[in-house]
């Protein structure tokens, strides 16, 4: 009866010790996961950013143009 009830408890505490791993393998790759995300929303702010200054920079250079082409006429 003791060694039934040994190996029955051994066998849920290996089941747990197992899903631990499970879960712990699983929230690694999710946090690489987000990090990565986090990663490309970085990167995709950084463009827009740029993207956004080289507008801002031609907007410019078009009412310089502009201006030079009124004088001109």
């Amino acid at each position: 009866m003791f060694s039934s009830e040994l190996f029955r408890l051994r066998a849920a505490w290996d089941d747990t010790v197992e899903q631990l791993d499970t879960v712990r393998r699983e929230n690694k790759n999710l946090a690489e996961e987000i990090k990565d995300l986090l990663d490309q929303l970085g990167e995709g702010g950084r463009s827009i950013h740029e993207l956004d200054k080289q507008r801002r920079r031609l907007q410019v250079k078009k009412q310089g143009l502009l201006k030079h082409h009124i004088l001109v006429q």
